[in-house]
């Protein structure tokens, strides 16, 4: 039976993997060796060392989005900044983002919105998101009950179930090959397993990838992952997510077309 951690599974593929940003708060671990077309940055607050190197490297156009600031850091002339919130509505102050998934192919996405990705999740279907050849995420309490706080920015509550059908719906498209605790969040107790609050994911497309197999490796992973918060322990993994007893890989055939 499928567990609701399972969308949690960590993968390797023949993808290279590196670290583009800082060495810390504003630094992800990608897939190296895959080119894009166009860079989505969405959360962007008063760092963009991640934009600044992907662009370097990837040759890439950017577009930046964050509804919280009057502009970017440095403001950069490689990087178009657009001053709206992403949400599941697109208004004067809010984009959805969909009118730019429908009319680009062989994109990146960087978000980090705080809570806001999961309505925003909710509002796509399988033919956006596989217009995305990569995916980093940062995820915000998706297993904490009775944590209305926490989402009362949001245009509608969002409940536990919602927010893991979210996780489901990338894994349906793309393989999770990196994860990382943010602990800033801290952890908790979900189903008698440690769950950090807060964690990073990196996802790439499955027809992109190979040769896949579970990550056997301990989560962080020491030669790529720092700290978000300096001076306080990293938050350590082990195990079938992320302890217990290792479910059946059952070969599954993915047919898609980009739409």
């Amino acid at each position: 039976m499928s567990n609701s951690l399972d969308a949690l599974l960590v993968y390797q593929s023949q993808h290279p993997k590196i670290r583009l940003g800082s060495m810390g708060d504003g630094g992800y671990v990608i897939a190296d060796d895959i080119q894009y077309d166009l860079l989505l940055s969405c959360g962007i607050s008063n760092n963009v060392d991640f934009e600044e190197h992907f662009i370097e490297k990837y040759k890439t156009k950017c577009l930046a989005f964050d509804g919280t600031i009057n502009d970017i850091p440095n403001n950069l002339s490689n990087i178009e900044f657009i001053r709206k919130n992403i949400t599941n509505t697109e208004a004067e102050n809010t984009t959805n983002l969909l009118n730019i998934i429908e009319n680009n192919d062989n994109i990146f996405l960087k978000m980090d919105i705080e809570t806001n990705e999961y309505q925003w999740l909710g509002v796509l279907e399988n033919k956006h998101l596989m217009k995305f050849k990569q995916i980093i995420m940062e995820f915000h309490f998706p297993f904490a009950e009775n944590r209305d706080d926490l989402f009362e920015r949001l245009s509608y509550p969002i409940s536990v179930e919602k927010r893991l059908q979210c996780l489901q719906k990338i894994v349906d498209t793309h393989y999770l090959i990196h994860l990382h605790g943010n602990n800033y969040g801290g952890t908790m107790i979900y189903n008698n397993i440690l769950i950090p609050n807060v964690f990073e994911c990196t996802y790439v497309r499955k027809d992109l990838c190979n040769n896949i197999k579970y990550n056997n490796k301990e989560i962080p992973d020491t030669a790529l992952d720092y700290a978000n918060k300096p001076g306080v322990n990293d938050i350590h993994l082990k195990g079938y997510p992320f302890e217990g007893v290792r479910p059946i890989l059952y070969k599954r055939i993915f047919r898609s077309k980009i739409l």
